[in-house]
């Protein structure tokens, strides 16, 4: 399967996706269900100078199978995927995770794939946890989604999060403002990979832990 980026599309590709997008077949299962063509030609251009988000088509052949999407990427870390199938063809879901998974390992190299669906959408629910992506959790309106694609779990793929942040237990000077910031951002880290409950106050608020943690390192 070949993928073409978003920003190399001709202007019969730019409209082509600008009909699927809208087209009542998966408008209705987007977060933002329909948008103009001035938006769809402005939000394209805007990705020649956005690193955290890449568009493709995907194409068999002559045949474009449907639209991949990347957001919110961190090179060696995370990213979080969408797909949609061109309209007109069934059959291709399969296909276009494969295709996914392949880009999001080998190109963007990341240890975990971030997803969300629609609840109603339950064939991308389904789609997703086939092939291997577990439910964080839902609210009124989506589901959410965690694949750990380097192994070892939760803890494992965090692990680069958290190195660095720990003082060992023979060191007598540390700077507390540093070690403050560390933990901030380790509790925004594990919320953003869908560990909500990880950090809990007893009246089920989440809240940053600023106290250092000592620990043995070997």
């Amino acid at each position: 399967m070949e993928l073409k980026n978003f920003t190399d599309l001709n202007e019969v590709e730019k409209i082509l996706v600008f009909g699927w997008r809208n087209h009542l077949k998966i408008a209705p299962l987007m977060k933002t269900q329909t948008i103009p063509l001035k938006e769809h030609l402005r939000f394209l251009e805007s990705l020649k100078c956005d690193s955290t988000k890449q568009y493709f088509l995907a194409l068999r052949g002559d045949e474009i199978l449907g639209v991949l999407c990347f957001t919110g990427i961190e090179r060696g870390i995370s990213c979080e995927f969408g797909i949609y199938q061109n309209p007109d063809l069934k059959g291709n879901g399969k296909a276009l995770m494969e295709a996914m998974l392949r880009y999001a390992k080998e190109n963007l190299k990341v240890l975990t794939i971030n997803a969300c669906a629609i609840n109603e959408n339950t064939k991308a629910i389904t789609l997703y946890q086939n092939f291997g992506f577990q439910l964080t959790h839902k609210d009124t309106q989506m589901s959410y989604f965690y694949l750990n694609v380097a192994g070892g779990g939760k803890i494992s793929s965090l692990q680069s999060y958290f190195q660095g942040y720990f003082i060992p237990l023979n060191n007598t000077s540390y700077n507390p403002a540093r070690f403050h910031t560390s933990c901030l951002q380790n509790t925004q880290n594990t919320q953003k990979h869908g560990i909500t409950n990880t950090f809990k106050s007893k009246d089920s608020t989440t809240k940053p832990i600023f106290k250092p943690v000592c620990v043995k390192v070997a």
